[in-house]
């Protein structure tokens, strides 16, 4: 999956409550310089928490891990998924809805990226050798 980055600021988005929501999660005033308007980014990872759609994406390479980021700052230039991407789901079985979708390590395990994040070896390995080019 593919986007392409339209806008790096909280401040870009028009509409008050998208603005008003993400604000509680971005906390950045003068935009996310690690995004590049106009740059086509690949996703790691498409996740649903707290009542947003975050996209992952591996925007300092020198890190071993992926940024969250609002889908609100992008359009979908190539909806493709990689063939070993799963979906996880959350809900009761009555009512269930996408929670992650991603590799198998992560879409079924709530603390991968708390562990990548943490650089713990096998997480960043796993990472490492299935994260999208």
């Amino acid at each position: 999956m593919k986007v392409k980055c339209l806008i790096n600021n909280l401040c870009e988005i028009s509409h008050e409550e998208t603005r008003a929501r993400l604000a509680e999660f971005i906390h950045m005033p003068d935009g996310d310089s690690n995004l590049e308007i106009g740059e086509t980014y690949e996703v790691q990872a498409l996740e649903y928490r707290d009542s947003n759609v975050w996209l992952y994406i591996h925007t300092v390479e020198s890190n071993e891990y992926p940024f969250p980021y609002p889908i609100e700052f992008f359009q979908t230039e190539d909806s493709s998924l990689p063939t070993n991407w799963q979906a996880s789901l959350i809900g009761d079985s009555d009512n269930p809805f996408l929670k992650r979708l991603t590799f198998p390590e992560w879409a079924h395990n709530d603390l991968f990226f708390e562990m990548l994040i943490d650089g713990e070896p096998g997480y960043v390995a796993t990472y490492a050798t299935l994260r999208q080019s």
